[in-house]
């Protein structure tokens, strides 16, 4: 969950209602009142990224075919590691290896500068997929140290939800 603190200089700041939904749950059926389109999937959103083992360097990913990915390193697992979280019943394996969703997303933390497990592989998440989870554009670049790069993503306010906010304050 985030909050949102309004403040303007000079005027008492009126009381702000949320913003509006965008979207529609992954799975819930449109309602007569709201046409909003559905969440998409997980899945389909990181099946337009190369799928990569553990431990596999990737900052700049480039295919035979000219495509380009970028933050696309993912975590250097033990085979102990990649053997527990292989082993964990979904829903029930402890937070540090918290598996995600394939229908839906829930909010990316980064506990210990780790990622949640990917839907079907065994191991954490890499930024870009973190980055994609969020609404990142898939050209956007997170720099500095490769260790602090999940706390970028995890801080940051998903650029979706950052434009909604803003377009609903605009309207003020």
């Amino acid at each position: 969950m985030r909050y949102f603190f309004i403040g303007r200089r000079g005027r008492r700041s009126p009381q702000v209602p949320a913003p509006p939904p965008t979207h529609r749950r992954h799975g819930e059926l449109p309602d007569e009142a709201h046409d909003l389109p559905e969440t998409p999937a997980l899945a389909e959103l990181l099946g337009g990224l190369p799928c990569l083992a553990a431990g596999v360097e990737a900052e700049r990913l480039l295919l035979d075919d000219g495509s380009e990915f970028l933050n696309m390193s993912t975590m250097r697992h033990s085979d102990d590691v990649i053997r527990r979280i292989a082993s964990f019943e979904r829903g029930k394996e402890p937070i540090s290896y918290r598996r995600l969703d394939a229908a839906e997303a829930r909010t990316i933390i980064a506990g210990h500068r780790a990622l949640p497990v990917h839907p079907t592989e065994h191991r954490t998440i890499s930024v870009r997929e973190a980055a994609l989870v969020q609404g990142f554009p898939l050209d956007y670049f997170f720099c500095g140290p490769r260790a602090e790069q999940p706390l970028q993503v995890a801080n940051a306010v998903p650029p979706p939800l950052a434009a909604a906010v803003a377009s609903h304050l605009s309207h003020d």
